[in-house]
Order: structure tokens, then C-alpha cells, then sequence
């Protein structure tokens, strides 16, 4: 072939292959009706009355390449249906194979006004696969149930239904009794249901439900309703649904004067719903803080209120009454300021009752909270004359003042909540008989100390520490069980340092205020200490510095 014909000739054919890619190609040739047979048919109606509606699904032939389309027509006894002068055709309609996915069905929509005359005794949809050549008279059918009326919920009610409460507490308790409808023939079961005023059926979660012809009767355990719940009522079902009334009054409920009975008690249900207490505010011995306390969910069935009382701990014992709170509404709060309180002895927690003191059971346990006192790790220096050591602001000016770099310490009285009477200590060294140590003021920040010199001289507080031999305090015990000591200072006055000679130097009251000279410890001035902790007047409540 000549390159330029064979060159025509292949594109010719390119073009007859993209008109066929396009659909455009010659039509299939169809010299026989079909033999193929859809494998399924389903239809449901789903509009109520006379009229039809709803969708056919047709499962396709296992190969339905012998037709070109699916043919619906209406069908009686099997056939299709007979045709007359008013019902002239018994086609339906019909749906086009465009597809050759065997897996997925074709839908046809349906609707139809009115159903052919009944004297036709049509009660089948037929289909059948056809193709130009004709029709295959083989095919399937589904039946045809027309959808006159919705299925109906029952409609009846119980005769009679009762609930008595069996507590005078908020909760309920008690049976449900009920006497079936009359005519059960469309019931199923009954459901027992919560009610409010008006007798309408709460939209809660079911109390119950109880199979026809069972034991017509439940009974409710103690427990708690919502507040809008007023009665029990009783409903009908089956598998279409319950009884549904748009006049609440014709449902068959309980005596709303019998279901919820409550009467105010010291043994109310609900106990109270929080307790907190504030974190102490007082670094003494006292506590100062907020006890707070929310009401009960619901206080109906109180008559008292809330009580808070102490626990001994040495035997488990409520005993003192601190504070009684009337109710005043659900979830309300009530509070207790406690300031400056002194722990009483064997105290350790605090009891929070409802209705009753120091509690009930089962429900009404106490609160129980545990006193924490934030108690400082400070001390006071008080001398056996009752009055306590101050750091003040101002600069020593009867004795030299070590250059403007210390202030006065003076005596006066003791008030545990003057932050300039508080003191720490910091352990230097202990030896044998005697301890070391570097005494701070808490508000100044200052150490206590004596000048390292050779006259009489003012105990200061030196506003900057160091670790020279002036800031280290020495304190000794007088022999009664460490609770007494004497402040003292020494010095090395020895010209060998393998051979120390210590001088002391002990503290005197001189009117409001500290001296000491050289060598003065067995002078019966020397002043006796003790150091309360925390400013507590506990007489056995010292620091011991051993």
C-alpha cells in the first residue's frame, strides 16, 4: 500500500475509534428479545391512603447484556395484569440499563394517585427485561400492599394504677401497683414513667416496663426524683410506640397526694454538700481561718440545720459545740470566722452534721475536717520578769553603735502577734554543756549580738550578719529541763592560739534593755530566759536549743 493510502486508512480508523469512546458508534443490534431474568424485586409502599408511593429496586441479571432495559408493569396472579376500556395499558414504566455493574440495583421512584380499578385483581408489581426486538414474558413480581392506614400505638390505658411512699424523706419508696387496660389485644407492654403537675409523662428515663399479662407490679427502692416529678404514671405499648394523649388527664396516674410525702426530720437524707475550710492565717497557737459550709441539695425533710462541733482525738469523741447554722435554702452557704481561736486541748478535727449533732446513720455521717494549725518557727525571748525582747528601729545611742550598723533591743510587753518580738536560730555548734547559735529577728532580719569589746556594752541587733565572733550567741541551760538559758557571749583573750582563755560576757536587765560586761556570769543579775514558741502561753511549750 501506498504510504499516503495507508496513512488515510490509519487515520480513518482513529477516527472511528474516538466516535466510539464518545458513545457516537454504530447502535447495538438487538435480533432477539431477551432471555435474561432480573434477580430481585423489592417495594414497600410508603404513603398512607389510597394512593402508591415509594421506591422499586430492581436486582439486576446475572447478565443482562441481551437487553437494554427493565420494564415494570402491574401484575395479577402472577401475569400481568389484564387491560380494559377504562384501564387501557398495564405499564408502569421503565428503566434503562446504562451500566454493566450487575452489583448495584436500579431504582425506579413511584407514585401513583389512585390504584387501577380494583375488579382487575391486581396485586403485584411484575418486571421484565426487553431490548428493541421485544419482551422477555418471563419475570419476577413483588407483592403490591397498599399502605391504607399507619400501624397505631395502642390507644387503652390501665384502669387503675396506685403508689403510696413509704418515707417521709425527700427520696421515694414503695410499690407501683396497676390493673391492666380492658382490651390488651394491642398491647404489648406497659412503661411506668415519672409524671409532673399537669399528669403529662416527664421525659425521663423509665422507671420500668412490665410484659402483658406479667406481674402487674414493681417495686421502687429508696431513691431520689427530680423535683418535677409529682406522680407514676402508667403507658401502654407495642412495637409502634406508646399511647400518646394530648390531654395529660386521660394517661392513668397515681395519686399525687401519696407520691413524694415529706416531712421535716433531725434525719434528713441529704447530708450537708461541701465543707471547706480556709488554710490558718495565724502563725501562733491560735487559728485563725474560714470554715465554709454549702447546704444539702435539698433541705426539705430538715428540720434543724448544720452543726459544727469538735473530735477529741484521744478518744474519738464529739463533744464542744462551736457553731449551729438554721437552713436557709438548698445549696446555700453559711460561714464560720474563727479568730484567734485556742485548739482546745486533744482536738483534731472539726465535725460537720446535718439535722442532728455529731451526725446520724446511715446517711447523715459528719464532715470530717482536721484542725491544722499553722503554728511559725519562731520564739519569743522572755525573761522570768514576764517581758519580752523587741528589735526596734532606731540606733543605739548609750553605748557605742558599731558605726550606725545596729539597733536597739528593749523590753517590753509580750504580744505574740508583734512580728518585732519573733526570732529564729540557726545551730552554729553544740558542744558539751553549751550551744551556739545565730538568733534573727524575723521582722528586721538582723542577728542578736554583744561588740567583741572590753567595756560595758548594749546588746544590739546587728542589721547585717556575719560570721564574726560578735554575732554567735551562746545560751546555757539553768538546770530545769532545758526550758531556761542564759544569752552570753565569749571571747578568746589568749595570746596562744593552742591555748585558748575564753572570757564571757552575760546578759543584765538595765530598765528596758540588755547590758553586759567581762566575766559577769555568776553575778546574780545575770538575766534568765525562756523561749515560748509561736507566743503560745502554754507553759510547756518551749524551744529547747539542745
Amino acid at each position: 500500500m501506498a504510504p499516503q493510502r495507508r496513512f488515510r486508512f490509519q487515520s480513518l480508523l482513529l477516527f472511528f475509534a474516538i466516535i466510539s469512546l464518545m458513545g457516537c458508534g454504530p447502535k447495538k443490534i438487538f435480533k432477539y428479545p431477551p432471555t435474561s431474568v432480573a434477580t430481585g424485586l423489592q417495594f414497600e409502599d410508603k404513603i398512607q391512603g389510597t394512593a402508591l408511593g415509594g421506591t422499586v429496586f430492581i436486582n439486576r441479571a446475572v447478565d443482562d447484556s441481551d437487553a437494554s432495559s427493565y420494564v415494570l408493569r402491574w401484575g395479577s396472579n402472577g401475569a400481568p395484569a389484564s387491560t380494559s376500556d377504562e384501564f387501557k395499558s398495564n405499564y408502569i414504566g421503565r428503566v434503562t440499563i446504562v451500566a454493566s455493574n450487575n452489583s448495584i440495583p436500579y431504582k425506579y421512584e413511584l407514585y401513583i394517585p389512585e390504584l387501577p380499578p380494583e375488579e382487575l385483581n391486581i396485586d403485584s408489581i411484575m418486571v421484565f427485561t426487553s431490548n428493541p426486538a421485544g419482551e422477555n414474558p418471563i419475570g419476577i413480581e413483588v407483592a403490591l400492599n397498599n399502605l391504607i392506614e399507619a400501624p397505631l400505638a395502642p390507644t387503652a390505658h390501665p384502669q387503675s394504677v396506685s403508689f403510696s411512699d413509704q418515707n417521709n424523706r425527700v427520696t421515694i419508696q414503695g410499690n407501683i401497683e396497676f390493673v391492666g387496660a380492658i382490651d390488651e389485644s394491642n398491647i404489648h407492654y406497659y412503661t411506668l414513667r415519672y409524671a409532673g403537675d399537669d399528669g403529662c409523662p416527664l421525659q425521663t428515663a423509665a422507671i420500668s416496663q412490665i410484659p402483658v399479662g406479667a406481674n402487674y407490679a414493681y417495686t421502687i427502692s429508696e431513691r431520689t426524683v427530680i423535683s418535677a416529678a409529682r406522680s407514676v404514671v402508667v403507658i401502654a405499648g407495642n412495637e409502634h410506640g406508646e399511647a400518646v394523649e394530648t390531654d395529660c388527664a386521660l394517661y392513668s396516674s397515681s395519686n399525687t397526694a401519696e407520691f413524694n410525702i415529706i416531712a421535716e426530720s433531725q434525719t434528713p437524707y441529704w447530708a450537708a454538700r461541701k465543707v471547706l475550710i480556709g488554710e490558718d492565717t495565724d502563725d501562733t497557737e491560735f487559728v485563725t481561718a474560714l470554715i465554709e459550709i454549702q447546704g444539702s441539695n435539698d433541705e426539705r425533710d430538715l428540720s434543724t440545720g448544720y452543726y459544727i462541733n469538735l473530735n477529741d482525738g484521744t478518744n474519738g469523741s464529739c463533744n464542744t459545740l462551736l457553731e449551729f447554722f438554721p437552713k436557709k435554702g438548698k445549696r446555700q452557704w453559711h460561714e464560720l470566722q474563727l479568730d484567734q481561736w485556742a485548739v482546745p486541748t486533744g482536738a483534731t478535727q472539726f465535725l460537720v452534721s446535718t439535722g442532728t449533732e455529731c451526725g446520724f446513720e446511715p446517711h447523715g455521717q459528719p464532715h470530717q475536717i482536721a484542725i491544722k494549725n499553722n503554728i511559725g518557727q519562731w520564739f519569743q525571748i522572755k525573761t522570768d520578769a514576764g517581758k519580752c525582747l523587741r528589735a526596734e528601729d532606731s540606733e543605739p545611742t548609750e553605748f557605742p553603735d558599731n558605726d550606725g550598723q545596729s539597733s536597739h533591743l528593749r523590753l517590753v510587753d509580750c504580744d505574740a502577734y508583734d512580728e518585732a518580738q519573733r526570732f529564729t536560730r540557726h545551730t552554729l555548734d553544740i558542744g558539751a554543756n553549751e550551744a551556739f547559735h545565730r538568733i534573727v529577728s524575723v521582722s528586721k532580719g538582723g542577728c542578736i549580738w554583744r561588740r567583741d569589746n572590753t567595756q560595758t556594752q548594749e546588746w544590739q541587733l546587728m542589721k547585717s550578719c556575719n560570721s564574726g565572733v560578735g554575732t554567735v550567741i551562746r545560751t546555757a541551760t539553768n538546770g530545769d529541763n532545758n526550758k531556761t538559758f542564759s544569752l552570753s557571749i565569749e571571747r578568746d583573750v589568749s595570746t596562744d592560739p593552742e591555748q585558748p582563755e575564753l572570757e564571757h560576757s552575760c546578759a543584765v536587765v538595765d530598765g528596758n534593755k540588755l547590758i553586759s560586761s567581762w566575766n559577769n556570769c555568776n553575778d546574780a543579775n545575770v538575766v534568765l530566759v525562756n523561749l515560748p514558741r509561736a507566743g503560745t502561753e502554754n507553759p510547756d511549750n518551749y524551744l529547747s536549743l539542745y
